[in-house]
């Protein structure tokens, strides 16, 4: 070996021993500067709550400002593709949302992020969806809903936040295990459909607790059935769609964290063990509570598990009843 090329290998040699240790040394320290959470919904809403309510109990399980910035755009998609294309260092982190992660790649051509290039550190909230029908649809159970709907077919319409929304991909799946045909009116946002289910233009809807619940106690609505594999706990009386005879309708609408997969593993498990913090912190299940947001935890691999699951199911639905985003 000539004296230049050993001078040029003992320098690499060097480069590549400081990158490495300069690596394990900055993931031994992290989080030494605040971290942007991305947001992929405008602020002010219950995503954007949410999102906030768990920045607060990683501030404090980490020692350091975690900061949410909204970034919406294209159904949630850009902040994706901006969290894929930051830097590895978890400095940024994604709140990810459900049918976004699940549902978007079998919607959109052309998207600049796959769900093999996000690592969960775990899911924070949770909660089930409500199918609720006018008081004018002669049915008090869904399994009476579901007889009326097949005597009528195509008859019945439902409302849906819009094309490709998760209600929207949850009630076609629905049309397809229970064997009815409904047509779809799609809207712009839950706020411009739920008038429209309470005076009756719309004879059936699906939502979260906080726009069914209420409207279902005051008997402006009538919940059938919940999503989920459980009953929801503040209204134990409404059964789940497994137990009226709709199986494999457990799908959720639910927010987690993700960072690029070749973040370093000592910074995930850093952040996956502060969201776990977070998520029983009192403080921050005290301000849940007051906000509405129900505070559920799962760990990285159940998350990575559940969003396998959801995204085949999204694909299979999508294909099966032709939607198509627009």
């Amino acid at each position: 070996m000539t004296r230049r090329r050993a001078i040029v290998a003992a320098s690499a040699m060097t480069l590549a021993v400081t990158a490495f240790g300069g690596t394990a040394a900055t993931a031994q320290s992290y989080p030494e500067k605040p971290v942007t959470m991305v947001m992929p919904f405008s602020a002010g809403g219950t995503a954007d709550t949410t999102g906030r309510v768990i920045a607060e109990g990683m501030s404090r399980a980490l020692g350091q400002q975690f900061v949410v910035e909204n970034r919406p755009g294209a159904t949630g998609n850009i902040s994706y593709t901006s969290v894929v294309n930051a830097p590895a260092d978890g400095y940024e982190v994604l709140i990810g949302y459900s049918a976004t992660t699940a549902c978007s790649h079998a919607l959109m051509s052309n998207l600049q992020w796959e769900i093999e290039d996000l690592k969960p550190l775990g899911m924070f909230s949770a909660s089930p969806m409500l199918l609720a029908v006018h008081p004018s649809v002669p049915a008090e159970s869904l399994s009476e809903f579901i007889e009326y709907a097949r005597a009528n077919p195509g008859k019945i319409n439902y409302g849906s936040p819009g094309i490709g929304s998760l209600v929207h991909i949850m009630m076609e799946s629905f049309k397809l295990k229970a064997g009815v045909d409904m047509f779809h009116i799609p809207y712009k946002g839950t706020g411009a459909l739920m008038p429209d289910a309470l005076s009756g233009v719309i004879q059936v809807a699906m939502s979260g607790p906080a726009a069914i619940v209420p409207n279902h106690e005051s008997g402006k609505l009538r919940a059938l059935a919940v999503t989920g594999t459980e009953r929801y706990a503040p209204t134990p009386d409404i059964p789940t769609m497994a137990e009226e005879g709709v199986e494999g309708l457990d799908t959720e609408s639910w927010y987690g964290l993700f960072v690029r997969s070749d973040t370093p593993q000592e910074i995930v498990d850093t952040l996956a063990a502060g969201l776990k913090t977070a998520t029983e912190d009192p403080q921050v299940l005290e301000r849940a509570e007051t906000a509405g947001v129900p505070i559920r935890y799962l760990t990285p691999a159940e998350m990575g598990e559940r969003v396998q699951k959801e995204v085949a199911d999204c694909r299979e639905t999508i294909e099966k009843a032709g939607i198509t985003a627009q």
